[in-house]
């Protein structure tokens, strides 16, 4: 009885030690996981020692919203629903067509995702004329002609059903997916954004052509690099990237606003304070931070643009909107900095310490 209860204390030692060291290890990640977010810290850091060098009160920075991209429950668009009877389905078992329609009308062809129905509907366009003609053929006029309208309404619907296996799909929506934070950002990550993007420009510009050939394989692979990108991150670091150096614009219009920095273009100490956290703490850190997500950005949002132009015609209201409020901010990205230069460029001037253009 005594080993018993001495093998009980044991054990209730050591659940409450574990316990205590899942606990501590919850706080220690909690601590991490709230810690202040490197890129902001960026910003704050300039802007504290920008309003130092002027003499000028720090004030907080205006919070600006990034671009949320609509659900993709808000981006599907309806499209006509082109059944064949059974009877009428047993009667194509001699055309290459009476596969593709047996997997669509499945139980799995029916809960299939995005992607997969539109290999359907290409498979579809591909093999129906034929069917057609071999129908006419045998006499099947009427079933002939229900193929046909059928046809017809594929071919008018080939781009929503591109759309909604691509912008209205989740690896689009992760794409654009808005971080809370910006410090796990991961630039390899977006390497191969561009590459994907155009590989669907390749297949989405042959099938609106009436070519109805694909290579699942290439086309789910170009979603699945999409689906881990980064372009939400684009939107985050815009919107920052315009509240903090929008709050740095205000403390340089209100030192000039005050009085000079400098009297009759001679540098003095307070000038070169000033040059000196410009170009360590603006140009050294905060530009070229935001100069690498500008890169990115302009390598990778030409093909995405492209890809909308080929499906505009199709696009929800709700997405055009988007799509224009986005190109707006992540614009405002590389204007932000140049209105910074602009208004930190009188300052220095007073001081005779303006970088030469040449």
């Amino acid at each position: 009885m005594q080993s018993d209860s001495k093998n009980a204390s044991n054990s209730g030692e050591r659940a409450k030690r574990g316990w205590r060291a899942g606990l501590c290890l919850t706080l220690v990640l909690l601590m991490i996981g709230c810690g202040a977010d490197p890129s902001v810290q960026r910003f704050e850091n300039y802007r504290e020692r920008l309003a130092r060098s002027l003499s000028q009160p720090l004030v907080d920075a205006e919070s600006v919203a990034p671009v949320i991209r609509p659900t993709r429950r808000n981006l599907r668009v309806n499209t006509a629903d082109q059944r064949i009877g059974l009877l009428q389905f047993l009667k194509l078992h001699d055309c290459a067509l009476w596969q593709a329609v047996g997997d669509r009308n499945s139980a799995l062809g029916k809960v299939a995702p995005a992607s997969q129905r539109l290999f359907s509907d290409l498979d579809f366009l591909a093999l129906a004329p034929a069917c057609v003609a071999l129908l006419e053929d045998k006499g099947e006029d009427a079933l002939a002609a229900t193929l046909q309208r059928a046809l017809d309404v594929k071919r008018e619907e080939l781009a929503v059903s591109i759309w909604q296996a691509t912008f209205a799909s989740e690896e689009f929506e992760r794409l654009w997916h808005v971080p809370e934070r910006l410090d796990h950002y991961d630039a390899s990550v977006d390497l191969g954004l561009e590459s994907a993007l155009s590989t669907l420009e390749h297949w989405i510009v042959r099938w609106l052509d009436g070519q109805y050939q694909y290579e699942e394989a290439a086309f789910e692979n170009a979603l699945g690099i999409l689906r881990h990108g980064n372009a939400g991150f684009w939107l985050r670091a815009a919107a920052l990237t315009e509240s903090e150096l929008d709050a740095a614009n205000a403390l340089a219009a209100s030192r000039l606003d005050r009085r000079p920095l400098c009297f009759n273009g001679q540098a003095n100490e307070q000038g070169r304070i000033l040059l000196n956290v410009v170009q360590w703490y603006f140009v050294g850190d905060v530009q070229v931070w935001a100069a690498g997500i500008n890169r990115t950005i302009y390598r990778v949002l030409a093909p995405h643009q492209r890809l909308e132009h080929l499906l505009s015609a199709v696009q929800p209201p709700v997405y055009l909107r988007w799509a224009a409020d986005r190109d707006a901010q992540l614009a405002a990205l590389q204007a932000a900095s140049r209105a910074h230069v602009a208004a930190i460029a009188p300052l220095l001037e007073s001081c005779g310490l303006l970088p030469s253009a040449s």
